[in-house]
């Protein structure tokens, strides 16, 4: 109890016929009070002395190698690859990146996906889904619904009727 509330003290204890016997329990305001600054500044240090920008160079070569694909990844893979704690990487992902890991893998998953759509029309959603590493349909479902606003199915409507009209008017204009 000490080391999560200094300050929080037995008052007395005595023994009587070999056991303890504690007559009360004193925890001031001021030790409290604190507890709260020493969890606040341990928060607040969880990167100190953690090169930023070398944090940031590594994210985006992550991104770029495009290792989000892999369907295994878990938050333990990715601080190792960033070369640093599982709460370091969670802190940095949240207060940096303002996302947790869960939502930035399906956000880089699901823009792939989009990517894909465009780009491998003989591929169906669900092999999309799949080779973009979303593990079944419904996380696939989900991601395009967050992202997009709409189903996958839907999604690929737009995609498709965008590409059409950007390509209607490239024509238009080479005719011109």
């Amino acid at each position: 109890m000490q080391f999560y509330f200094p300050g929080f003290s037995w008052k007395s204890s005595s023994f009587h016929n070999g056991e303890a016997k504690f007559d009360s329990i004193i925890l001031t305001e001021e030790s409290y009070d604190d507890h709260l600054e020493a969890k606040s500044l341990q928060k607040k240090n969880l990167l100190e002395g953690v090169n930023l920008q070398m944090i940031e160079n590594r994210v985006e070569r992550f991104l770029q190698e495009k290792v989000f694909l892999d369907d295994e990844i878990r938050l333990p893979d990715f601080a190792a690859y960033l070369g640093l704690t599982v709460h370091q990487t969670s802190y940095f992902m949240n207060q940096y990146k303002k996302s947790n890991f869960p939502e930035f893998i399906n956000y880089h998953r699901f823009e792939e996906a989009k990517n894909m759509i465009l780009k491998e029309s003989n591929l169906n959603l669900l092999e999309i889904a799949l080779a973009c590493g979303f593990n079944s349909p419904s996380s696939f479902h989900r991601a395009s619904v967050k992202f997009a606003g709409v189903p996958p199915r839907d999604l690929k409507k737009q995609i498709y009727k965008t590409e059409l009209d950007i390509s209607y008017e490239l024509q238009e204009r080479l005719s011109d």
